[in-house]
């Protein structure tokens, strides 16, 4: 949580974005009266003007949101896997996963079947034969199941590095979320959800 000193920078910064808009809207007010948006007896001057708006529109929203702290989106989370869990809904149409991180609170996503059976065909198998088990993994518990708060995610990229493999999720809720899993959390979350296969339906199959 920020603390009040990085209050009051952000407090300083929005009172500098919103004299940036100020100064922006006085210059397209000045603009304005000098020459009409659209003149029928000359339309290119309407074009020109309208392009001219649309460039000052953007850089005031620009400005706004570049200095607007809290009101902006907040980049994707990033954290550091340490161990994991999953377990299927008995429907069959997807994962909630409960991973545990490192310097970090355990989180919940929910993963559909489709996304599942995606990441079964491209997440490679482990080749080496001295990987270490990871820590104990999380306990999902009936809370995780009703937590309201859980997100769903939509989409998944995955980047793969010579000791980790990058999972890069959007959510229908919160935050982004980027999740940096060790080759044994690789192979732990191929193995899970090659666990439960057979329970989920595959509908592009």
């Amino acid at each position: 949580m920020p603390g009040a000193g990085v209050d009051a920078s952000v407090g300083a910064s929005v009172g500098a974005g919103a004299g940036h808009v100020s100064s922006a809207r006085a210059f397209v007010r000045a603009q304005a009266r000098e020459r009409p948006c659209f003149d029928p007896a000359n339309p290119a001057n309407g074009v020109e003007s309208t392009r001219f708006f649309v460039i000052v529109s953007l850089f005031v929203r620009s400005s706004f949101l570049s200095h607007a702290g809290n009101f902006v989106v907040k980049p994707a989370l990033i954290r550091q896997v340490k161990s994991m869990a999953m377990s299927c809904d008995p429907v069959g149409n997807l994962l909630l996963a409960k991973f545990s991180y490192v310097g970090g609170k355990d989180s919940c996503l929910i993963i559909p079947a489709s996304m599942v059976f995606w990441l079964l065909e491209h997440i490679p198998a482990n080749q080496d034969p001295h990987l270490p088990q990871p820590p104990l993994p999380p306990q999902i518990t009936q809370f995780d199941w009703d937590d309201p708060t859980t997100p769903r995610a939509f989409t998944v990229q995955c980047k793969e590095f010579p000791r980790a493999i990058r999972m890069t999720f959007e959510l229908d809720r919160k935050p982004g979320l980027v999740l940096l899993l060790d080759p044994s959390n690789v192979e732990l979350l191929r193995q899970i959800m090659g666990h439960y296969h057979d329970d989920l339906m595959n509908l592009d199959a």
